[in-house]
């Protein structure tokens, strides 16, 4: 099973790197799927949950919510990526502040998107609805 990130489909900042984990995941590891696509609804309504407000990663049956998941991609994606996970021994409560306040401000750098953009062809296989 690979691991499923379900993602923000309106938010420029998160297409932004969702971009560069396509470019940097040569195993092509990773799935995504936005949180207003089909699979992210019926994900949680099978969980009897409301969509999160967050970046949620899917991987082994368990979900990581915002900075946990960040810090599951940077584990997956390998190599200078994991640099990153040097930030994991910092509080959850603090690595969690910063996530939300940068994903609170998002659309201060940028206009949120009026509707998803479609994947690339070669990447479309990676995109679930």
């Amino acid at each position: 099973m690979y691991p499923v990130i379900y993602y923000d489909g309106h938010c420029p900042f998160c297409h932004f790197w969702v971009r560069i984990l396509l470019k940097y995941d040569k195993k092509a590891v990773f799935r995504f799927a936005p949180l207003s696509g089909k699979s992210a609804t019926s994900y949680f309504a099978k969980q009897s949950r409301e969509l999160p407000q967050s970046i949620v990663l899917i991987m082994e049956e368990k979900e990581y919510l915002a900075s946990k998941a960040v810090f599951g991609i940077l584990k997956i994606l390998g190599g200078p990526f994991r640099l990153g996970l040097l930030f994991k021994f910092l509080p959850l409560c603090f690595t969690d502040f910063v996530y939300h306040t940068i994903a609170n401000n998002r659309f201060v750098f940028a206009k949120a998107y009026r509707r998803c953009f479609l994947p690339q062809p070669k990447h479309k296989d990676r995109f679930l609805d």
